[in-house]
């Protein structure tokens, strides 16, 4: 039971987080027309983009430490 509330309350305090941050913002990339985009996305982007890279460090960390 405590876990349905904690996971409810961390969903309904995304979802404030979200509806403060969905302002477009213009990102630029290296080739073609600038886009724009909820921050919200660029946020949550680099959420996912961080993580990934963290997931691939440990993944890479476990696979030296087996050959050792």
């Amino acid at each position: 039971m405590g876990k349905i509330i904690l996971v409810f309350f961390v969903v309904i305090f995304f979802m404030m987080f979200a509806s403060r941050n969905f302002e477009h913002v213009v990102i630029h990339f290296v080739f073609g027309t600038p886009m724009q985009i909820p921050l919200i996305l660029v946020i949550g982007g680099s959420f996912v983009m961080g993580y990934a890279t963290a997931l691939f460090s440990f993944v890479l960390y476990l696979a030296k430490k087996k050959k050792d």
